[in-house]
């Protein structure tokens, strides 16, 4: 269930993102502008399953070349540390990309629907 507390947090990474963004990684999409995806459908499943219970989970492709970005989603939803100790190197670790334990994809474009879960 989506709590008031749970929307503040989403607020407060989602800022820190795009913040960071904006200043080191600019040529890359805005997770605001995007949609995003799970590389893989177990992780798919666990995002549903433990942040939306009762929602889809939908297959998709990109419909066509777009700009889109692969992140960590471990680092926006993995620490029990206080988000203040955390959050900017977090940020700034997703947008640099790299190894992923839960990879995310941005797409920042048109997606087909080709599945649903």
């Amino acid at each position: 269930m989506i709590t008031s507390d749970s929307i503040a947090h989403i607020l407060m990474w989602e800022v820190a993102l795009e913040a960071v963004r904006r200043a080191a990684y600019g040529s890359l999409p805005s997770r605001l502008d995007c949609v995003f995806t799970f590389e893989d459908m177990a992780d798919a499943l666990w995002f549903r399953d433990t942040k939306r219970p009762g929602h889809l989970v939908v297959g998709c492709e990109p419909v066509d070349s777009c700009a889109s970005h692969r992140g960590d989603f471990n680092l926006l939803s993995g620490s029990q540390a206080p988000l203040v100790d955390h959050i900017a190197d977090a940020a700034n670790r997703y947008w640099a990309g790299g190894s992923a334990v839960r990879a995310e994809l941005l797409f920042a474009g048109s997606i087909e629907v080709t599945h649903i879960f």
